[in-house]
């Protein structure tokens, strides 16, 4: 018999990792892609979303993801894993490759619904992060913002943190991003994700 489904309750496969855009997956879904600097978070984000602990696989040497990694969520849409950035002790033509590989990808996938850019809330705003989201409204990629390991500072310094990066994003952007906190370990902003997700999901079929 069939498991029923919960609510929001999300059924990940992994369909499989991929060096260029020639060879995406031949079914065609919408994607929502994840994307941000090495080691902020991204394969923890996706384990926490899916509630599978070995979907993603959370490397101990960052830089490590060079593949766009695609997963199949609901029969519904694709979760997209992309290599992070700005790692320095990765070679300046491997970045490039990268960075390539990334820039063709969202230029070039006709079905991506959003990118979810992850950036450390507990640190200021770095450069490399500003200068890719600034680079997404030149080239009118939609996303959203998601500020990882949350609960590793304390409020009022994740507080001050957070409208140190909204007064820079103002200088630039007539109209604040959605901004969403995310802790993997204390559960904190999964299901506030997973709704603004499934509702872009839920729109894009209706009108699209």
């Amino acid at each position: 018999m069939k498991r029923q489904k919960l609510k929001n309750e999300w059924d990940a496969i992994y369909i499989g990792s991929y060096v260029s855009t020639k060879d995406l997956p031949k079914k065609k879904l919408p994607g929502i892609a994840v994307i941000g600097r090495s080691n902020v978070g991204k394969s923890t984000l996706i384990n926490a979303l899916t509630k599978q602990k070995g979907l993603a696989r959370v490397s101990a040497s960052p830089g490590k993801t060079q593949t766009l990694n695609f997963y199949e969520i609901n029969e519904e849409f694709y979760l997209v894993d992309m290599p992070g950035y700005g790692y320095a002790k990765v070679s300046k033509e491997k970045r490039g490759d990268w960075s390539d590989l990334s820039s063709t990808f969202l230029a070039e996938f006709e079905q991506l619904l959003t990118l979810l850019i992850l950036i450390d809330s507990n640190i200021p705003f770095q450069s490399i992060d500003q200068k890719f989201i600034e680079w997404c409204g030149e080239n009118q990629i939609p996303f959203i913002i998601i500020r990882t390991k949350c609960d590793k500072s304390k409020p009022r310094e994740l507080e001050q943190l957070q409208l140190d990066f909204e007064k820079t994003l103002k200088e630039s952007w007539e109209e604040l991003p959605l901004i969403i906190r995310h802790s993997g370990t204390k559960n904190i902003g999964h299901e506030d994700i997973k709704k603004e997700l499934q509702r872009i999901v839920t729109e894009f079929k209706i009108t699209g």
